[in-house]
């Protein structure tokens, strides 16, 4: 398997990233004229380009993870709400770097630092990127998300949405801020689900590894990839059919979504998985319309 990390443009920043810093202005340039990376400003394209090149760097040193959500949807109003209120101490990252396979016609990189580690990392990279109301020396875990044209950082001690309000910037666009905010869901809820469920439910998440890759052109070494195929499993029908409320003649599926549940026990909140069921008690079966942001 051929890891699409060899056919990002920015694969050149972070291969000469690790071999010398001093080489990277040239192949900075050269990415700087790409037509992807055009009308973004300076400052955006620093931020982009070299988070990216941090984040693939991570996957280099520390082993790649392939992830393919499949053709399962990850977002939906109930998990956007769920996930935006989250911490990143909700999440478990057995896998810190890797690729996710198109969402929402991303490409997705995400790196997981631990405390500390960010800071140390863009230290070792010589790079100042700005990030407001961040204190670099502060001491915290972060997600780096990366896209084709913009990154976002997630830090520990906010919750999701309060992170993509003060560290990110959107140009004052709702659209853009709206459209980015539901890409982050969907990563989010794919991170959510593998941590949740990659040790103990193969029928949910399938690893494998795929030993001796290199790719001699590129001047890799040989490497392991953990392939990671998710899959939601369709509930049996959970209709309340004893409801005098409850008419329908056609039936549906409900999109997976993560839901707020409450547990008496701990007298907290955690964000539980509710697998896709179908709805509805009729013979005809219908598609439900979502409409995303494009």
């Amino acid at each position: 398997m051929k890891h699409p990390l060899y056919n990002d443009p920015a694969f050149g920043i972070a291969k000469q990233i690790i071999k010398d810093i001093g080489t990277v202005k040239k192949t900075y340039n050269r990415l700087r004229s790409m037509p992807e990376y055009r009308g973004i400003s300076d400052v955006n394209i620093t931020s982009v380009l070299f988070i990216k090149a941090l984040v693939l760097t991570n996957i280099m040193k520390n082993g790649h993870t392939y992830i393919d959500p499949g053709k399962d949807s990850w977002y939906s109003d109930i998990s956007f709400k769920t996930i935006m209120d989250l911490k990143l101490e909700n999440f478990n990252f057995p896998f810190k770097h890797g690729y996710i396979k198109g969402t929402s016609k991303n490409d997705i990189y995400f790196s997981y630092f631990e405390k500390g580690k960010l800071n140390n990392n863009l230290r070792n990279m010589g790079v100042n990127i700005k990030m407001p109301n961040y204190d670099g020396d502060n001491n915290f875990a972060a997600l780096a998300i990366s896209l084709k044209t913009r990154n976002i950082i997630l830090m520990s001690e906010l919750t999701i949405r309060e992170n993509i309000k003060l560290y990110n910037d959107f140009n004052s666009k709702k659209d853009v801020e709206e459209n980015i905010m539901t890409v982050i869901s969907e990563v989010l809820s794919i991170l959510l689900y593998v941590g949740t469920y990659h040790n103990n439910d193969k029928s949910r998440c399938s690893i494998s590894k795929q030993k001796g890759i290199k790719s001699s052109s590129k001047g890799i070494k040989k490497h392991t990839v953990n392939v990671i195929k998710l899959f939601q499993p369709i509930k049996n029908d959970t209709n309340d059919k004893n409801s005098s409320n409850w008419k329908s003649d056609k039936r549906w599926i409900v999109r997976g979504h993560w839901r707020n549940q409450y547990y008496k026990s701990t007298d907290s909140y955690k964000p539980k998985w509710i697998d896709p069921y179908w709805k509805g008690d009729g013979n005809e079966e219908v598609k439900k319309i979502y409409k995303l942001s494009e």
